[in-house]
């Protein structure tokens, strides 16, 4: 089990023999962020066979239901509780506002003099807000609950509540005219507001889709290379990101298995998760560093100040090491990833197959860039 090893590394590191098989170089940047984690004698000793790259990228295109979803959704934002001054009776689905106080033992744990809620809508105590149907506006009710479970050394103990219904609301909806979204959202007509949520809708996710693709791209070209990983060191830094996972557990008051379930989707062992997770965020980094030493890709230079202007990004004088590392980590990455785009020829109507039926884009690859590529791995 990982889990063994992991705890023993809390105490003992020890360091074992690499290949004899020649590394490539990576370049400085990509090296001190190795090293940084612990990782020297981890070595990638070939690049893949990168012609065989390849993703696709299926083509967003809403549906009219999802179009009203979303102005649906809009239009809420602008939705206004009004009070219902004929209304002296409450029933499930009314938003009320009452005066409350909750007392427990002789001393009150809870009070409100304006708290608005839906009844029924499960935002407040169940038993409450069931006792608040057929409650009338202006009197006062007790109400009495066993304090549930979870709920710390109150748990189990008598509550007794006293409510009173202060108003009766309903939702009044904003209509959805052409002088509405001149006012508020500076455009011409409500056919203009559908398309503009449509086009935005379909470019996020069309975007999100795009990202997803080259993660999968990059994880293709990492595991097609070959390496010599330290087991060592594969533990320390799996050892570093399971400590990073229980901080943030403890953060949420949650336990591991919660936060990485709901969080992190993980649901299997959480330590070979880690030591997985580290094994790939060594091989990206050695990865990346290879590309980037063979095609002279550093944190410096016209390359790296024009992408830093590009993101409005002003170094100025009194800028951290640390922060500069990572603004050249970053660009490198970015650098290498668009390298690899070309490759499979991404962006060049040559290498593109649009299936008609299912929208999606089948990208090839570009033989040239490809065997360009190929001299990094025979040293040419």
């Amino acid at each position: 089990m990982r889990k063994y090893y992991i705890i023993i590394l809390v105490c003992i590191v020890t360091v074992t023999g690499c290949t004899n098989e020649k590394a490539l170089q990576i370049c400085s940047v990509l090296e001190q962020e190795l090293l940084k984690s612990g990782v020297e004698n981890s070595k990638i000793l070939k690049l893949g066979e990168f012609s065989d790259l390849s993703y696709e990228i299926n083509e967003i295109k809403l549906s009219e239901t999802e179009v009203q979803q979303l102005v649906n959704e809009a239009m809420q934002m602008y939705d206004k509780l009004k009070e219902d001054k004929k209304k002296e009776i409450v029933e499930k689905g009314d938003f009320v506002t009452i005066e409350y106080e909750s007392v427990c033992e002789g001393k009150v744990i809870d009070a409100n003099n304006e708290k608005t809620l839906k009844v029924g809508g499960g935002d407040f105590d169940t038993d409450i807000e069931n006792s608040l149907v057929g409650a009338v506006k202006g009197e006062t009710y007790c109400i009495q609950i066993v304090i549930p479970e979870g709920e710390g050394e109150l748990a189990g103990k008598e509550e007794t509540t006293t409510i009173t219904v202060k108003k009766i609301q309903h939702i009044e909806h904003e209509e959805l005219t052409d002088a509405f979204v001149k006012e508020n959202f500076e455009l011409e007509s409500v056919e203009e507001f559908y398309q503009f949520l449509k086009s935005n809708e379909e470019s996020q996710r069309q975007r999100a889709l795009e990202i997803e693709a080259q993660n999968q791209l990059m994880n293709q070209a990492v595991q097609s290379c070959k390496y010599s990983l330290d087991e060592n060191e594969v533990l320390q830094v799996a050892l570093e990101i399971y400590l990073g996972y229980e901080e943030g557990a403890q953060t949420y008051g949650a336990s591991m298995e919660e936060y990485m379930s709901t969080f992190m989707g993980v649901t299997e062992d959480i330590y070979d998760a880690c030591y997985s997770e580290a094994e790939e965020k060594i091989k990206r980094e050695l990865m990346i560093g290879a590309i980037a030493f063979h095609r002279n890709i550093e944190g410096e230079g016209n390359g790296f100040n024009a992408w830093l202007e590009k993101k409005g990004i002003n170094l100025g004088r009194d800028i951290l090491e640390n922060t500069l590392q990572e603004y050249k980590k970053t660009y490198i990455e970015t650098s290498v990833k668009e390298y690899l785009i070309n490759i499979t020829g991404k962006g060049r109507k040559d290498y593109e197959e649009t299936n008609e039926k299912s929208g999606k884009v089948y990208v090839g690859c570009n033989v040239g860039s490809a065997i360009e590529l190929y001299g990094i791995c025979f040293g040419t």
